[in-house]
């Protein structure tokens, strides 16, 4: 099954992303013109100042670089939950054929995509997770009603917020940053309540907490992706809670915010303060490996390449009718300061790469989508030529 979550501001218009495919076609095998490419269009709801998507629409630019599509995107903010579908409606109401839509979806959002007629030509793919009574309905007969709709791709949420609050408990006891009770001190900044995934990561938080018996979470609150917001409240909690030594937050973005609140505090980061973040950004990154940021957890980037070769393959029909899609769920990282410089070359190293190796379009024989961090690398580094000496001295650390 397929899974995650998206939102929408046009950051080029449509003419820019036409040209963008026109001129980079020299890699593609098609040599079809820009108006007979496919054309994939994403969806999603983000924030102000937004440390993940950016890196992952470059990533999927790459991917209609090599394998010959227009990649359309629409980068909605998260504060009107309507705003997905209205947009959807809008792209497809200005006659714009759109071969594939992904979309993230906020409560009950994804049931009306499904249902609008706009959408009836269009394949569909949904980033989960859904809230469970949503997720119920469109299980139910939806496959059947809606046999456009292919299913979702998603990251492992609770996943992911369980391993950033295990690292940081851990480096909290390690460096005895308890209280007077005994305990390691801990609170929460969590994301938007609209998306059902802010819930999981933070069922995540809670689960690390219950394994921990010398640690016990005083307070979570959303800062709604705000690095600013969540700057203010936790410095507000340091102040209820004084004894606080781990500040657990859901994105790297609001992780920002929380670590000048601890040196503004007085704590020391590392030492007395403990924080990191769950996205896996290219910034989240750059702050793990300064030290000020215990870890970043999250899934990469390039996870939404895969997902873009996936819906390639599928409308252009070189993927078997009938057969079901292929297992779309992320794979999670926990980036420390031991391996965060290597994890920061992800990008260029995939731009190492002619994506049409792993196309069905390109390869039909293959048998599996095969796109994580080992395969990549043993990819990129069968190659004696590199366009970044930092990936070719990468390649020589790995050999």
């Amino acid at each position: 099954m397929l899974r995650r979550h998206f939102s929408i501001i046009v950051i080029a218009s449509l003419i820019s992303h036409i040209g963008f495919a026109a001129k980079k076609l020299d890699k593609t095998a098609s040599g079809a013109p820009p108006s007979e490419l496919p054309r994939i269009a994403f969806f999603n709801p983000s924030s102000v100042g937004n440390t993940f998507w950016p890196q992952v629409f470059l990533s999927m630019e790459e991917a209609a670089k090599d394998l010959g599509f227009i990649f359309l995107h629409y980068d909605l903010g998260f504060e009107d939950r309507m705003a997905t579908e209205e947009r959807i409606r809008e792209v497809l109401n200005s006659n714009l054929k759109v071969d594939a839509i992904m979309a993230s979806t906020t409560i009950n959002s994804a049931r009306r995509i499904l249902a609008s007629p706009q959408t009836k030509s269009s394949t569909i793919i949904f980033e989960g997770p859904l809230f469970p009574s949503e997720l119920k309905t469109l299980t139910q007969d939806a496959k059947n009603v809606h046999p456009n709709w292919l299913g979702f791709f998603e990251q492992n949420e609770q996943e992911k917020g369980y391993q950033l609050a295990q690292l940081l408990i851990e480096r909290a006891r390690h460096k005895k940053a308890i209280g007077k009770d005994g305990r390691i001190h801990v609170l929460g900044i969590g994301g938007a309540k609209k998306w059902y995934g802010s819930h999981l990561r933070e069922l995540g938080l809670k689960k690390a907490i219950e394994e921990s018996k010398d640690a016990v979470l005083n307070q979570i609150v959303s800062a709604d992706w705000s690095t600013e917001r969540s700057r203010t409240l936790s410095g507000k909690l340091l102040e209820r809670f004084p004894e606080t030594s781990v500040i657990w937050a859901a994105s790297d973005q609001m992780a920002l915010g929380v670590v000048e609140a601890l040196v503004a505090s007085g704590r020391k980061l590392g030492e007395s303060g403990f924080t990191g973040g769950l996205d896996f950004s290219e910034v989240g990154l750059k702050e793990v490996k300064k030290g000020t940021f215990e870890a970043t957890v999250g899934s990469p980037a390039y996870f939404y390449t895969k997902v873009a070769i996936f819906l390639y393959d599928y409308v252009t029909h070189a993927y078997p009718t009938g057969k079901n899609p292929p297992d779309l769920t992320a794979e999670v990282f926990v980036a420390t300061k031991e391996n965060a410089s290597d994890l920061l070359l992800s990008r260029q190293v995939i731009a190492e790469l002619d994506l049409r190796e792993f196309s069905l379009k390109y390869h039909p024989e293959l048998k599996e989508y095969d796109f994580s961090w080992a395969k990549i690398l043993q990819t990129v580094c069968r190659g004696t030529m590199f366009r970044s000496d930092e990936v070719k001295a990468l390649c020589v650390k790995k050999r």
